[in-house]
């Protein structure tokens, strides 16, 4: 009597304080009473005999405090989360097997949120469990079934274990803002998923298995210090990540590796890493420089680095002996390497669509690989010290981004030149010009500071006046103007005393200057069809 007299007691004091202290009263069930009672906000059901939390407990809502320490529970149920109001929670942590150690290690509010992710999960199929502090995924979490979203963001996992793979009805899942290292293999067996959240982990690298999840249509791999995909590429998403990983497995299937449309700065490893590629496609990319590394992949074979922003290449490049492709359409060449010339298997060479390209020149690249060639060939210096450049069509050439250092001798001849690039009066060693056949307009002003010059030919041209400067020229022996509308010679020519050959045949020149009577080394002049009334008949060759 007198314990069921303490009882009520305590029943009526609870309804009227809000706190009820129900404790060691051998109990194994809560009164409905108390139940309804929406004035109690702390309920102490501890050193009692509940073996299990009743579910009538469960519609307290607004329980804050709930103590169940004494009683003989061994697992607290997952309807328990939906008690939310509740802030502190005590039991025996040494009885209770489920949740595991860890969450019951979390204080209240993990326990409250880990036991609401598993009753969200037996509802809906999908579990929160973020933000509890878990070094591992909980083993009950594989005992449910159907779960299609796990969120385990904002924990402190190092790795996903292998039961994750047997989730197969799982669609999202996430585990950003871990201390994940790599992404297993296996996941790949995780064939129904769409969304897959990896950032703020530590990986560094994606596998290609995530190929095999094959309705991936979000993937967030973003931050992590990742190298394979580079961070451009994960920065497209799933999309591109899956384009890149594609590439690389087919590089690996049959040497061809097409890495087209992935906003890349740079070639990345996982191409240089496979010296056994045949064919690369990095076209449409972001690419500046084409650098040596390139000569990693000694067995290339074609190479397709078009739509980028190259603007230098590497001169190394010659090294990849059996190329017989180069694609460099599209991008801000100004100069390719004269060693590309080397590439003896080359037989496509496409450089369209270089805008500001000068070496070769636009009208070079026009006509197709084979002259492309011949003019770097050309362009390397020659035999002897000659850089001829005869018969390319040219309309200018830029001899300032060609090695000129030692060169004796140049050819520009039968072109379609309006003026000799400026670049040639820096050419000091030059002894000889051959510039006819274009429509040269005039000589440089300052063509005498070539004063080692012994040959300028520059006949049949547009020119009109011969620079007074030449007569700086002291070593000039023979000078061709012939088939210009040039009318006069400048009388400082007369100091020309080395000049031995003189051609102004079909010219307009009417006469020579007097002062010519000092070449006393000239012994031929060429006057073919002019109309001139003073020279020296026994120098004149017809």
């Amino acid at each position: 009597l007198a314990c069921t007299l303490n009882y009520f007691s305590r029943l009526m004091t609870s309804l009227e304080t809000g706190t009820a202290d129900l404790s060691c009263l051998k109990l194994s069930s809560v009164p409905d009473r108390l139940i309804t009672s929406t004035c109690v906000t702390s309920l102490d059901l501890s050193d009692n005999d509940f073996t299990e939390i009743p579910d009538n407990l469960l519609a307290m809502g607004h329980l804050m405090e709930l103590k169940l320490h004494g009683n003989n529970l061994s697992f607290l149920p997952s309807k328990l989360g939906v008690l939310s109001s509740i802030t502190a929670l005590t039991f025996d942590a040494d009885k209770i097997k489920s949740p595991p150690p860890s969450v019951l290690q979390s204080g209240t509010r993990g326990v409250l949120q880990y036991l609401k992710g598993f009753e969200m999960a037996l509802r809906s199929g999908s579990m929160n469990l973020s933000g509890g502090g878990y070094t591992s995924i909980p083993e009950e979490v594989f005992e449910v079934t159907g779960i299609h979203t796990l969120d385990m963001s904002h924990n402190s996992l190092e790795t996903l274990p292998d039961e994750v793979c047997t989730m197969s009805a799982l669609t999202n899942l996430s585990v950003s803002k871990n201390l994940l290292r790599e992404v297993p293999d296996w996941i790949g067996k995780l064939t129904s998923l769409t969304k897959l959240s990896l950032d703020g982990n530590n990986i560094r690298e994606l596998p290609l298995s995530i190929l095999e999840c094959s309705n991936l249509a979000e993937l967030n791999a973003l931050p992590n210090p990742i190298v394979t995909p580079p961070t451009i590429v994960c920065e497209r998403g799933a999309k591109g990540i899956r384009m890149y990983l594609i590439a690389v497995r087919d590089g690996e299937k049959d040497r061809k590796m097409k890495l087209s449309g992935l906003g890349m700065a740079e070639i990345p490893d996982a191409a240089l890493d496979r010296p056994s590629i045949t064919s690369l496609d990095i076209s449409h990319n972001e690419i500046e420089h084409l650098a040596s590394e390139i000569t990693f992949l000694p067995l290339l074979q074609s190479l397709n680095c078009s739509n980028n922003r190259i603007k230098s290449i590497s001169p190394d490049i010659s090294e990849l002996t059996g190329l017989t492709e180069l694609n460099l359409q599209h991008n801000q060449i100004v100069s390719i390497p004269l060693s590309i010339s080397r590439l003896t298997n080359l037989t496509s060479l496409l450089l369209e669509g270089n805008s500001a390209i000068q070496v070769p020149p636009t009208a070079v690249v026009a006509k197709g690989t084979a002259l492309i060639l011949q003019f770097l060939s050309a362009s390397s210096g020659g035999q002897g010290g000659l850089l001829s450049f005869a018969e390319f069509g040219l309309e200018s050439i830029a001899l300032d981004l060609l090695p000129t250092s030692g060169v004796s001798a140049i050819d520009v001849s039968r072109n379609s030149m309006e003026r000799l690039p400026g670049a040639i009066l820096t050419m000091t060693t030059l002894t000889s010009i051959d510039c006819g056949h274009n429509i040269l307009v005039s000589l440089p002003t300052d063509i005498g500071d070539l004063q080692m010059l012994q040959h300028l030919i520059c006949g049949h041209n547009r020119i009109k006046h011969i620079p007074s400067s030449l007569s700086l020229c002291e070593q000039l022996t023979e000078l061709d103007i012939s088939g210009n509308p040039v009318q006069s010679l400048p009388p400082d020519l007369s100091s020309l005393t080395s000049l031995k050959s003189l051609d102004f045949s079909h010219t307009t020149i009417s006469a020579l200057p007097g002062e010519f009577s000092s070449l006393v080394s000239l012994q031929r002049v060429f006057a073919d069809d002019c109309c001139f009334h003073r020279i020296e008949p026994c120098i004149i060759c017809w």
